[in-house]
């Protein structure tokens, strides 16, 4: 039953996250494309202020641009490009004064759509938009000042970082960084190490044979873990901490709550310390720690089949 739950969630977020791709061209007229010959292995640089960012990785040897928007968008902003040795620098740049600026409704700006080879890296800026990446393999650093990011079966080595959004992350292989200011932290399907950080939101994993950090100051987190354990620490100044784990797993467990209860719902091979405050034991004779902490909720740790 668990297991269904899993599967639908991560179906919802996969649904949610096309649809949103899909609503690009619908909303906005096209204003410029230009196509980049490339190899794969090259890189993407985008700089661009105010814009969404939308990359999908394909069979192919070249990166194609389109940029969307309104008509009036070309008074108020110009797109500059640059290519060497195999890396693709794209720039955004708001034309005329900041004080003209301000009186253009240009209902959130460009939007950069983009098609480029499955294995590239990426480096992608935006001051207040969104960051949607899908289906691209190699080393990617995604940045918003305000606006979510969203990865979609991906792989490599990826940061990504928010300052008022949501990161939502689906089938991920690989080693993965998330950080928000201000928004929550999802990831589904992950494969390898990961590190969710959340300075206000909640965070919710599903992952698999990787190190796992996650810390939230104010959020609740919820996760659980196949494989073989490499490491598990969930931390939260506020809020509840739930952690599914199969019954094979081997490791020494560590559970606090300063100001909640602790429920802990697995067999064990040894139990050093248990009270409605701590526990530390031992799983199948004992394994890599998985600390669980919280200052002001509840721990719970159930079996998952």
């Amino acid at each position: 039953m668990r297991r269904t739950g899993h599967f639908f969630s991560l179906l919802v977020s996969l649904i949610a996250f096309m649809a949103i791709g899909c609503t690009f061209a619908d909303n906005h007229n096209l204003l410029e494309e230009k196509t980049f010959t490339v190899t794969k292995g090259g890189k993407l640089r985008i700089e661009a202020p105010g814009s969404d960012i939308k990359v999908q990785g394909c069979a192919s040897s070249e990166v194609k641009l389109h940029i969307y928007g309104h008509d009036q968008d070309k008074k108020y902003y110009e797109v500059e490009y640059s290519t060497e040795n195999n890396e693709v620098y794209i720039r955004v740049k708001k034309r005329g004064s900041s004080w003209s600026n301000l009186f253009h409704n240009n209902n959130g700006g460009l939007v950069l759509q983009l098609d480029v080879p499955s294995e590239f890296d990426l480096n992608l800026e935006t001051a207040g938009g969104d960051v949607k990446v899908a289906n691209v393999k190699g080393t990617s650093r995604l940045q918003s000042a305000g606006g979510d990011i969203k990865v979609d079966h991906c792989g490599g080595q990826c940061t990504a970082s928010t300052a008022g959004g949501d990161v939502i992350i689906s089938r991920f292989d690989g080693a993965m960084k998330c950080t928000t200011a201000g928004g929550d932290v999802k990831c589904y399907g992950i494969t390898g190490d990961l590190n969710a950080q959340s300075s206000g939101g909640d965070i919710v994993l599903d992952c698999k044979n990787g190190k796992v950090s996650a810390s939230t100051t104010g959020g609740d987190i919820k996760a659980t873990y196949y494989g073989e354990n490499k490491g598990i620490h969930l931390a939260s100044t506020g809020g509840d901490i739930a952690l599914g784990l199969e019954n094979s797993i081997k490791a020494n467990v560590y559970l606090i709550s300063s100001g909640g209860d602790i429920d802990f719902d697995m067999p064990t091979s040894k139990v050093h310390k248990f009270s409605s405050k701590k526990f530390e034991g031992e799983l199948n004779g004992g394994g890599p720690e998985v600390k669980v902490t919280t200052s002001g909720g509840d721990v719970r740790v159930i079996s998952i089949h």
